[in-house]
């Protein structure tokens, strides 16, 4: 099991009192599945996300990665975790704008000490069909160029989980559906497990599982392993 989340609630308390973001969510993922969290804006899905890569701590509840509980953890330990075992990729892609591709990708490997960190990134690279880019900034690429240096960047620690939040969001349809292949496939190809955020609910269906939420609550779960 790589992620397990058990009756996990999420509320913020302010001087109007304490409002509920999360109620009751229990949903787990396994190594090399693919999972999506699907459901509107507003429904909670970026704060699960949050939680689940250990960025912030439930109400009550618990989640655990690999086994252990994020809140029997240290900081250094939740951040060797997002390090090493999580990647992420964002709608907006979060590259270094004074970076090259290249180095975006060898940043994550470069700060856990791996020699290999430039050949490896460059076999990344490749990987996604950007061995042509390699010294571009992000700003002398595209919005789907951009992306697939993120996705390199997320799988480069080979790491156990990858997160991808609204992945297509910035996109147009035909760069959408490269990006949402490149994803599965390399999901395979590092037998990482997948952990889709979105509200697209034709990728959502190219997932083997799926869990909704609306209004922070889990309405839907297919199929409970």
């Amino acid at each position: 099991m790589i992620l397990e989340c058990r009756q996990v609630n999420k509320s913020f308390v302010s001087d109007a009192g304490t409002l509920p973001i999360l109620n009751d969510i229990s949903f787990s993922v396994l190594e090399a599945d693919t999972l999506s969290i699907v459901g509107p804006s507003g429904s909670g899905k970026t704060t699960l996300l949050a939680l689940c890569a250990g960025l912030d701590d439930a109400t009550s509840g618990e989640i655990l990665f690999e086994g252990k509980s994020f809140a029997e953890m240290n900081e250094n330990e939740r951040a060797y975790i997002r390090n090493r075992k999580i990647g992420f990729v964002f709608q907006s892609f979060h590259l270094i704008a004074s970076l090259s591709a290249l180095e975006n990708v060898m940043v994550s490997l470069e700060l856990s000490g791996d020699r290999e960190a430039k050949s490896k990134s460059l076999e990344l690279l490749e990987r996604v069909g950007l061995q042509h880019r390699v010294n571009h900034l992000p700003a002398q690429m595209s919005g789907g160029e951009q992306q697939r240096v993120a996705i390199a960047r997320a799988f480069a620690n080979r790491p156990a989980l990858v997160f991808a939040d609204e992945p297509t969001g910035n996109l147009d349809e035909e760069t959408s559906h490269m990006i949402e292949q490149l994803l599965f496939d390399m999901n395979k190809e590092f037998q990482t497990a997948l952990v889709l955020v979105t509200h697209n609910l034709n990728l959502a269906n190219r997932t083997a599982r799926s869990v909704t939420l609306s209004g922070g609550r889990m309405i839907d779960r297919v199929p409970t392993p």
